[in-house]
């Protein structure tokens, strides 16, 4: 199997108590892998506390799948 990393969808089911997850500055629970290996994904801390634990579920689907 083969799949393009623009093919494979990553989707917050369990979002971070602390934080926001932004795809390109938007907050988002939807993004490529493409999105995550270029950059475009980023973790913004909102809480009043040092500790920085990012704590998130995802799941993944992928569109397309190359036999």
């Amino acid at each position: 199997m083969d799949a393009l990393d623009a093919d494979i969808q990553l989707i917050i089911v369990d979002p971070p108590f602390h934080g926001i997850i932004r795809r390109r500055s938007v907050d988002r629970h939807r993004f490529t892998l493409a999105d995550v290996l270029d950059g475009s994904v980023t973790y913004q801390h909102t809480a009043n506390t040092s500790t920085q634990v990012l704590c998130i579920r995802l799941i993944t689907k992928t569109n397309k799948i190359k036999l």
